[in-house]
């Protein structure tokens, strides 16, 4: 893991379902949280509205409309996630490889050596729940393009059957490090992103095939590419930029 890890490669450790206790269902958070209010995002238009676990979880699996694709990211947005969810939070830890170097309290993680009395970043774990089109429907972004400061591990812990048989995935697109001036130089050229600052900390832009295609013939520039399904824990080194496209709907621990 070491030798990869230091070399800025995504790593996939893939089967660790059984090793993930407790109740991760979409009933479940129904019947724990389901009166619990939350925002939704459009991952379409961005717009935002009001919900409930309930009714967002009631959608799930269920066939959506492009423009009522919704997700609910970085939840809870300000507790604490062991906090809220302490069961769902001990199961994690548990199941989650390299705890040394994961694990908020594991010793190869710098989170773990902060004094006990400072101001420290909520580092997470979050959950992040989306939708997918459902079957036959057309495939878009959960995630769009974008890059983190801190290495980061996602965990999925559910997803909808897709055409009600095969194991729905999430599609992820990571860029190395040495791609980044070229993709910039893309995103702002063929593209033709024109707002304020840097493209890819925008969040605005998901490539699509076309555009990977595009991007790959003139700049012999291609991401990993990785099929997550539950049980799957994706790596991502810091700096990479990513997207993520759901093929159905899921929820993941990162």
């Amino acid at each position: 893991f070491r030798a990869r890890w230091i070399q800025g490669v995504p790593i996939v450790v893939e089967g660790l379902l059984d090793h993930l206790m407790g109740r991760w269902k979409p009933q479940d958070l129904i019947l724990r949280y389901g009166d619990t209010k939350i925002t939704l995002v459009n991952v379409v238009t961005n717009a935002t509205k009001a919900s409930t676990v309930r009714d967002f979880f009631d959608g799930f699996g269920r066939h959506h409309e492009l423009d009522q694709i919704w997700k609910l990211k970085d939840w809870p947005p300000t507790e604490l996630f062991q906090a809220k969810f302490g069961p769902l939070y001990a199961a994690f830890q548990r199941a989650i490889p390299f705890p040394d170097l994961v694990r908020l309290d594991g010793v190869l993680n710098l989170r773990s050596h902060f004094p006990d009395n400072g101001v420290v970043p909520d580092l997470g774990p979050k959950m992040y729940n989306a939708y997918g089109p459902g079957n036959g429907g057309r495939l878009v972004c959960s995630t769009r393009l974008h890059m983190d400061m801190t290495d980061a591990c996602n965990m999925m812990a559910h997803s909808e059957p897709f055409n009600n048989r095969e194991t729905g995935t999430a599609r992820w697109h990571i860029f190395p490090w040495g791609s980044i001036p070229i993709l910039r130089e893309f995103l702002r050229t063929t593209v033709n992103f024109s707002g304020a600052g840097d493209p890819i900390h925008s969040q605005s832009i998901y490539l699509d095939d076309s555009l990977l295609d595009l991007l790959a013939s003139q700049h012999n520039v291609r991401p990993y590419t990785i099929d997550q399904r539950p049980g799957d824990v994706v790596y991502i080194p810091a700096g990479c930029p990513h997207q993520v496209r759901n093929e159905t709907s899921a929820f993941d621990s990162t």
